[in-house]
């Protein structure tokens, strides 16, 4: 009995100590992630709003890991504004219309546009071409760049890098044209138009 008495404790005492080493440590807190480089998902949209037309980088995402770089918008040699990030360059645009009125699926916020250039009319007769560039090579990747040349100044935001302020304040959208799909949409005037640029690579 004593020897059986025994073999119980002895026994009890080695399964604890395996139950100690297997599953009682207390768990080690998860390595701290930084921001890893953007991939085909983080390149950050470009929203063009109605009233005081702002070309606005919205991040793609936020938090700790997250790629929440917006950028800058910048000029290149030949005067261009391009919107400069950590990303690699676009292939093709998507691009959502808010508010938009006449035109094939120019009422449905969910249709996505392809194209790798845009040309948005504002303020009556004033015009803002964006585009990668060159146009017509689908292969070749570019940053979005925007031409306000002949049009208005623009001029990037003195606060907010992210920003390009074009046009007067008050301005508003009046239509936004797609060469390539022989599609013009046109914009409900009550200051709720907007163009929702994603830059894509595949």
């Amino acid at each position: 009995m004593v020897r059986y008495l025994r073999s119980v404790v002895v026994s009890a005492g080695f399964i604890g100590l395996i139950a100690l080493f297997s599953g009682g440590c207390p768990a080690q807190a998860p390595p701290v992630v930084p921001p890893q480089p953007g991939g085909d998902d983080d390149r950050p949209p470009i929203i063009v709003s109605d009233g005081s037309v702002h070309f606005r980088v919205v991040a793609k995402n936020r938090g700790l890991g997250a790629n929440k770089d917006r950028g800058s918008w910048k000029k290149d040699s030949a005067g261009m504004w391009f919107l400069d990030h950590n990303n690699e360059p676009a292939t093709y645009l998507l691009v959502n219309v808010i508010h938009g009125t006449t035109g094939t699926s120019c009422d449905d916020p969910e249709h996505d546009f392809k194209v790798r250039e845009l040309t948005i009319t504002y303020a009556g007769t004033k015009t803002i071409h964006v585009y990668l560039d060159p146009v017509a090579d689908a292969t070749k990747p570019s940053p979005v760049k925007v031409d306000v040349t002949g049009a208005t100044a623009a001029a990037a935001d003195t606060k907010v890098p992210f920003w390009l302020d074009v046009g007067a304040a008050g301005d508003h959208l009046v239509s936004v044209t797609f060469p390539s799909l022989s599609t013009t949409c046109t914009f409900d005037q009550g200051g709720l138009g907007q163009v929702q640029i994603y830059e894509r690579i595949k």
